[in-house]
């Protein structure tokens, strides 16, 4: 074999394994988006949407979720669920900017 021939040949092999790579990576890139898809069937509502079911007693509605009727009290007008959501029948609450003046402070002094 002459050296156009062998070069040739490698250029060739070289295409081959390029494109079976491609495939490969192509199929492990589907994998990967159907395992991060979440399927959600859950029930979620919020305490407004609650107190309605309870008639408005909110020690009920605490008694519901097992919290503190002050909890209630606290998010019964937070109707668009931007502080708080019931998912399932437990109450996940956000908490927001809370201690961002700390974190400022912390940033500062290492700066």
């Amino acid at each position: 074999m002459n050296i156009m021939q062998e070069q040739y040949r490698i250029e060739s092999l070289l295409n081959q394994v390029t494109e079976a790579f491609s495939e490969i990576m192509k199929d492990t890139n589907e994998r990967l988006k159907e395992a991060n898809t979440v399927s959600f069937e859950g029930k979620i509502t919020t305490i407004p949407e609650l107190l309605v079911k309870t008639r408005g007693n909110q020690t009920e509605a605490a008694r519901v979720l097992g919290t503190n009727r002050c909890t209630i009290r606290k998010y019964c007008r937070d109707v668009g669920a931007i502080g708080h959501v019931i998912v399932n029948g437990v109450l996940m609450i956000s908490r927001g900017s809370t201690g961002e003046h700390m974190r400022r402070r912390a940033n500062a002094a290492t700066s």
